[in-house]
């Protein structure tokens, strides 16, 4: 008998800053950390290339995305909705 485990997947939500490609869209997402020593709050951003097979998404859009199988060289993420 074999189970399988539920699998974890990571989930974004960020902006779309371009959307020139044919099937990509590059998102936006901010995180707020805090120093280690200093416990100051600061803001990072990181840029993710999600795979977006239906076109939907536009430039400015909120999206929530998450993590997959590798699609391409450096595409890692996929498109899960439109939220705004």
């Amino acid at each position: 008998m074999t189970i399988k485990a539920n699998k974890v997947t990571r989930q974004f939500q960020g902006e779309v800053i371009r959307a020139s490609s044919q099937k990509t869209v590059y998102v936006k997402v901010a995180s707020v950390k805090t120093h280690q020593k200093y416990r100051k709050q600061y803001t990072t951003t990181s840029i993710y290339p999600v795979h977006d097979e239906k076109a939907l998404a536009k430039v400015g859009n909120e999206v929530i995305f998450e993590e997959c199988r590798p699609i391409s060289k450096t595409k890692r993420w996929r498109l899960i909705e439109v939220v705004k």
